[in-house]
């Protein structure tokens, strides 16, 4: 998830929750209500980037369902320009997916 959206997950987390926050580089300064991190016990995990280890545990984890991808929207290939300008404009909630 990523600053537009740090406030709400950080509400819809369960008790010993976790939420990461990645790929997000921003100047804005977000806060939040550390209390509810408090009180859930939860964890808030920060990340730069990811290399294929993390990728790999993503999978595994999307597998389990231990985790469910938002998924904003879905383009193919052929409309590659369209998804691009819509992450450019950060008018998506959720990952934007291409499929073949």
């Amino acid at each position: 998830m990523g600053l537009s959206l740090l406030k709400t997950s950080i509400g819809a987390l369960k008790y010993c929750g976790r939420s990461v926050l990645m790929v997000e580089v921003s100047k804005q300064k977000e806060f939040f209500n550390t209390t509810d991190l408090i009180f859930k016990n939860a964890n808030l995990i920060g990340s730069t980037g990811a290399n294929k280890c993390h990728i790999n545990k993503a999978i595994e984890m999307v597998g389990k369902g231990l985790v469910t991808p938002v998924i904003g929207e879905t383009f193919s290939f052929r409309d590659i320009k369209e998804a691009f300008h819509l992450i450019k404009r950060t008018e998506s909630l959720g990952r934007i997916v291409l499929v073949p």
